[in-house]
Parts: structure tokens; C-alpha cells; sequence
């Protein structure tokens, strides 16, 4: 390929669970944060679904 162009293209919008998670430790790591705070930040209420009643 001599003088030509090569071009290689990735979707980023469809990430899988392993890149949302370490590999070794299993916890979600910067990824999975930066979406569950951006997810946050837009919808506060989401923060106490799954607290109970009292909301601790």
C-alpha cells in the first residue's frame, strides 16, 4: 500500500461491561463512575431508588 491511506474506525458509544470493570478486582472503575455520576447529575431522584422508605 504504497501512499494510501489507512483508516481504522471504533464505535465508542456502545461500551461493554468488562471496559466498566477491573479485570483483576471486579469493581467498577473511572468508566462505569463517570456514567453512573453523569446519569446522576441529570436525574438527582435516582440517587436514593433503592434505599427504602427512610432514604439511608
Amino acid at each position: 500500500m504504497d501512499g494510501g491511506w489507512l483508516v481504522s474506525a471504533y464505535d465508542m458509544s456502545e461500551r461493554s461491561a468488562k471496559e466498566r470493570t477491573d479485570t483483576l478486582t471486579k469493581l467498577g472503575n473511572r468508566l462505569m463512575f463517570h456514567e453512573r455520576l453523569t446519569e446522576l447529575l441529570a436525574n438527582p431522584d435516582l440517587a436514593n431508588e433503592g434505599r427504602g422508605r427512610s432514604g439511608r
